[in-house]
């Protein structure tokens, strides 16, 4: 049986590795997202707990959002949804995001045009799947 290596983190380390603070960690994801046994433990007594990095990393789906441009309610051409992701990506700091949605439907580019752009996103290995947020049945 082969012994398995963890990295193990503290609640700040976490923090900064997923990108959300600290009181979020404790308050809100503990034992409804992340589960003792699985995603952390309580070693020495249980007050602390030690979160372990492999299993969070390989059951997390990193996301991400673009098609509104702030001051604009609504910008999916094929130029700003490329520059919004390569923005998200950037602000994560990883090379790759395993979803990424467009905000609401935008009546002034044409579905063709923010398909194309969606596709030239995974094709260039910047994004693993696509999707919709805030879209009807009838608009998807």
């Amino acid at each position: 049986m082969a012994t398995q290596i963890h990295t193990y983190l503290t609640t700040d380390e976490l923090s900064a590795r997923i990108k959300y603070d600290v009181r979020t960690i404790r308050e809100r994801m503990l034992d409804s997202v992340l589960l003792e046994g699985v995603h952390y433990i309580r070693p020495f007594g249980g007050r602390k707990i030690l979160y372990l990095w492999e299993q969070i990393e390989k059951d997390m789906v990193l996301a991400s959002k673009g098609g509104i441009r702030p001051g604009v309610p609504y910008d999916q051409s094929r130029d700003y949804l490329a520059e919004a992701c390569d923005a998200s990506l950037r602000r994560l700091g990883v090379d790759h995001l395993d979803l990424y949605q467009i905000h609401r439907p935008d009546h002034l580019t044409s579905p063709a045009e923010v398909a194309g752009a969606l596709d030239a996103l995974v094709d260039a290995g910047k994004v693993r799947a696509i999707g919709v947020s805030n879209f009807t049945v009838a608009q998807h």
